[in-house]
């Protein structure tokens, strides 16, 4: 076991020892205003005013996740979060695809604690599949075009995910787990005040068996379960220098090894990563007047790849196709941001240098480095001016080697009365392509194209909402979404260039630029009490996402791949007047999502047909969770969270999987993602302190 690994066993154990007499802790507020009123971060309070000037977002809070007992982040955001969509390929703690308001995976950003995760150079999920739902004091969630203050992959929305917060009072807690699927748990949590000084430690410990990740599998694959090993944890500090002035430091450490089994050939494929995450800022916060904070950060992603296959002879014989192999990124950087009222407007400006460093020995990416400096600048009304309106207008300018952009934002939120409101934003993006679609080579995977253009775009939003009483809550939103020089992915030979074809090993599908795409849709959702320990929810999001200009082959639907057209979710919660217990059900349905699988090219002289391109629906599912919680005593310091997950045992893809049939290869085979199974969690906390 290393150092590091020692140290975050021995937070864990530190937590375990400080458990003494102690009270519960106090709920979890997800109200905007009390968030405001509670932090005194300028940082922490740009999604809060961002809401207040007409954006969408959605808090879903500590204790939310806690009571319905949500291994990871992903698990939580499926069935929390109105208007997105979001599937993990093999259960928790493995990549997921996402769409956000009918957005792609790569048009969302994620953040930990405002420090991004995913970045230009790789832009999908894989950072964000190793964040145990334990770590959460929040989670936040941005939704239309964010490019202003996080930056222009912030297309359609912003993911943060905000860590253990300080605590005035000494308090922990300390959980154990497991679940059906041969998981086991254990968390632990310590953090309090002393003087100026603040502290926070945690960490957790996940690992499991899983479960068969595909729905079936060739006779090649002997390694059929998908495993994880997941070790994390966090240690925050803070020093008030003066009454308005702080200094804070967090180091925020993972090391996992996640299994990856395939339906064909594979005996054992494993990812091992390190990952490190540390900011250090200085926040200047007082009641009136100048704000500002300056933040150093690092995030430092490590992984290693081994791959053992199977022969298709008899006696099998396994040979090792990737051998520990690197891939990963540092990202490092200053965020800078002030405020400062005048009259009835808040000015803002803010500064961003990112340093990036990659190298990926699977996907075969020599070392390749970037910077970035962007100056950004946003004009907003106060409540001194109004507290019926709110508008802000603010534009950003980016500078990445020779490459510049200007994304603009305008946005505004008024109240028509005491209990209904109007409100949206319009605004413009752009992005430049990824390390992988510029440089990839691999046979398996879709080849880079050092040719490709950014991608530009517009995006809208409109809202009108109400509120009557605490008896319901409504919003209806309608969004839209332009992207020019779309990059995706194509075997048209008319669109890859020849330098392209001309690699060793080209598969014949790259990366190109498919001329424009439009996301259009809306968004229904409701809330509120049915009696008063009765709580409901439900919402309906439905989208078109299509090529402009471009017509489908017959048979297939127009829909851009893993965007599904319509989901719901609905939840209903019960909690006893006494506090002591409460339950809850939440349900999720998904409409038509379609995967779209290239030509297959049978092996010369094999007799056996090429088959044309084919789209598969792998949607028209749902997964409906049931939840319970209990405490034994009468000070709330010990809880028991039950969850039955997938109660209904529904069988559902989460995506297709593209692969030959084996021996030899002769054709096409193409099993499904599976999500999870039917699976029973439980888990018993011990709170303590103040």
């Amino acid at each position: 076991m290393s150092i590091k690994n020692l140290a975050l066993c021995g937070t864990a154990f530190a937590c375990l020892s400080f458990a003494g007499a102690a009270q519960a802790q106090d709920e979890q507020t997800t109200s905007v205003d009390e968030l405001l009123v509670a932090t005194r971060s300028l940082e922490q309070t740009v999604p809060l005013e961002l809401s207040r000037q007409g954006h969408d977002l959605v808090i879903v809070g500590e204790e939310v996740i806690q009571n319905k007992s949500y291994p990871d982040v992903a698990a939580a955001l499926q069935m929390e979060v109105p208007g997105l969509y979001i599937a993990s390929t093999a259960g928790p703690f493995s990549y997921s695809y996402l769409s956000l308001q009918g957005s792609r995976t790569q048009d969302v950003l994620w953040t930990i604690d405002g420090i991004r995760i995913n970045n230009r150079l790789y832009s999908t999920t894989a950072p964000s599949d190793t964040l145990p739902s334990s770590m959460i004091e929040r989670i936040e969630v941005l939704k239309g075009g964010e490019g202003l203050f996080y930056g222009t992959q912030g297309v359609a929305g912003v993911i943060n995910v905000v860590t253990r917060d300080f605590s005035d009072t000494f308090n922990g807690q300390v959980t154990l787990g497991g679940d059906t699927n041969d998981s086991l748990h254990i968390d632990g949590l310590v953090r309090g005040s002393s003087g100026p000084h603040r502290f926070v430690a945690f960490a957790t410990k996940d690992e499991a068996d899983g479960f068969e990740s595909f729905s079936a599998y060739q006779p090649s694959a002997t390694m059929r379960d998908r495993g994880y090993d997941v070790l994390s944890g966090g240690l925050k500090y803070g020093i008030d220098l003066s009454e308005n002035l702080s200094l804070n430091a967090s180091w925020i450490r993972t090391d996992a090894d996640l299994d990856y089994p395939s339906p064909t050939r594979v005996a054992f494929s494993q990812n091992s990563r390190e990952e490190d995450t540390i900011g250090l800022k200085l926040d200047y916060a007082p009641d009136e007047g100048l704000q500002f904070f300056i933040k150093a950060y690092h995030h430092d992603w490590d992984s290693r790849y081994t791959t053992i296959v199977n022969s298709l002879t008899s006696p099998v014989i396994q040979t090792t196709t990737d051998d520990n192999l690197y891939w990963g990124y540092k990202d490092q950087g200053i965020n800078a941001l002030a405020k400062y009222p005048v009259g009835g407007f808040d000015l803002l400006a803010g500064y961003d240098f990112q340093e990036y460093e990659a190298r990926d020995e699977v996907l075969i990416i020599d070392t390749t480095a970037e910077e970035v400096h962007a100056f950004f600048a946003q004009v907003a009304t106060n409540n001194d001016l109004s507290d019926r309106y709110r508008i802000a207008a603010g534009v950003r300018y980016n500078q990445t080697g020779e490459n510049t952009a200007t994304v603009w934002n305008i946005n505004g939120r008024f109240d028509i009365t005491g209990s209904v409101f109007v409100q949206g934003n319009i605004g413009s993006s752009f992005t430049l392509p990824t390390a992988e679609n510029l440089f990839a080579i691999d046979p398996f995977s879709t080849f880079g194209n050092p040719a490709l253009r950014p991608e530009e775009g517009t995006n809208f939003n409109v809202s009108l909402g109400g509120r009557v009483n605490d008896s319901l809550e409504w919003m209806v939103t309608g969004f839209k979404r332009n992207i020019k020089d779309l990059i995706t992915f194509s075997d048209d030979p008319a669109l890859v260039p020849d330098a392209v074809e001309a690699l060793p090993d080209y598969s014949g599908e790259a990366y190109v630029n498919l001329g424009e795409a439009e996301f259009t849709g809306f968004e229904v959702l409701g809330a509120g009490k049915l009696a008063d320990n009765w709580r409901w929810n439900v919402s309906f999001t439905s989208t078109n996402a299509e090529s402009v200009g471009v017509t489908p082959p017959a048979g297939f639907s127009p829909q851009l791949d893993r965007i599904p057209r319509t989901f719901t979710k609905a939840g209903l919660s019960y909690e006893a007047p006494s506090g002591k217990w409460g339950a809850s059900g939440t349900g999720l349905w998904v409409g038509d999502n379609f995967r779209t699988l290239g030509a297959f090219n049978a092996p010369a002289g094999s007799g056996v047909p090429s088959l044309p391109r084919e789209q598969v629906n792998f949607g028209d599912y749902y997964v409906l969770d049931l939840a319970a919680h209990l405490y034994l005593d009468e000070d709330q310091k010990h809880k028991i969270v039950a969850r039955l997950q997938n109660a209904l045992d529904e069988p559902y893809a989460t995506g297709i999987a593209r692969t030959a049939v084996d021996p030899p290869a002769i054709g096409r085979f193409h099993p499904e993602n599976r999500g999870v199974p039917r699976t029973f969690h439980l888990r018993y906390t011990y709170s303590f302190g103040e």
